[in-house]
């Protein structure tokens, strides 16, 4: 189990997308990494560390400048053996370097498609992560289909788990499994493996989104229009739902309310003695509930 993050058209997009890192943690702390756009150029910072340890690299980074990150926790599951390589962390660039991926997922058959990817095509290999071979994939689709999204497209069809990818472009595309939140807070996008996750970096009124189960093929592309103004697609199926919460209430995690028992619900954290925090829900907090159920 590995964590994704990504985040779309704000100002300090590293630090955004690393707080995301840090709130999902439990994901994966064998690597860190991010991956940037600035000045037109994918810039990948990574290291075979945890979140916590990366502080210090995403705090030397100049972000002011940067509205697109994408990011990743890394538990690693193929490679074991030299996880402790910071070559071996997402993110990962292509060959021309006109884009980079982050994955958290499964390859099937891995030993097989990357001989393949080598001895066919002569495809170069930065580390031996199981992941990277759907780079050198999708590098080999979009030599002969113009169309990103059709592309992405037959990717869909090939791979297991959550996918995102930024181009040098600035178009961010995500490829959706399971465990993959989308949340918009006016013209800002945030990515995340889970909901808890986000919210925390949210206001009262946002609108999340969620791929519905299904074969179909499913991805969000997002990018800038030419008046600079936020261009959102999803394609495939999708639960999108508007989301307002009471003034006062800041939600932290999708739990079972403390009070009332209800279950996977927008939670506070509220103070209910000197040493003890309990999870209220919405409902809760409008009823001004501060006294727990008597057993």
């Amino acid at each position: 189990m590995c964590g994704i993050s990504g985040y779309f058209n704000g100002i300090g997009a590293v630090k955004k997308v690393f707080q995301v890192l840090l709130n999902q943690q439990d994901r994966g702390t064998d690597a860190t990494g991010i991956a940037y756009l600035s000045n037109k150029r994918i810039h990948i910072i990574k290291k075979a560390v945890s979140p916590q340890k990366f502080q210090e690299t995403v705090d030397n980074i100049n972000d002011e400048d940067v509205y697109v990150a994408i990011g990743h926790n890394r538990h690693a599951t193929s490679n074991t053996s030299e996880k402790h390589l910071d070559e071996e962390s997402h993110p990962f660039f292509s060959e021309d370097r006109s884009f980079a991926l982050v994955h958290n997922g499964t390859v099937l058959h891995e030993d097989i498609i990357r001989k393949l990817l080598q001895i066919k095509d002569n495809h170069n290999f930065s580390s031996k992560v199981d992941s990277e071979v759907y780079v050198h994939i999708l590098e080999d689709i979009l030599k002969t289909e113009p169309s990103r999204i059709k592309a992405i497209e037959k990717l869909y069809k090939l791979i297991n788990g959550n996918m995102l990818i930024l181009f040098s472009d600035g178009e961010l595309i995500g490829i959706p499994s399971i465990a993959f939140i989308v949340a918009q807070e006016k013209d800002t996008i945030l990515i995340a493996s889970g909901e808890e996750s986000i919210i925390p970096l949210l206001g009262n009124r946002f609108q999340l989104a969620t791929p519905k189960t299904g074969t179909k093929p499913k991805a969000i592309s997002i990018k800038l229009k030419d008046d600079d103004k936020l261009d959102v697609i999803f394609y495939g199926d999708w639960e999108i739902n508007e989301l307002e919460l009471p003034k006062g209430f800041i939600a932290a995690i999708i739990a079972e309310c403390d009070f009332c028992g209800d279950t996977n619900v927008y939670c506070e954290k509220y103070q209910y003695s000197k040493d003890v925090i309990k999870n209220r829900c919405i409902k809760c907090f409008k009823k001004k509930v501060i006294k727990l159920p008597e057993v």
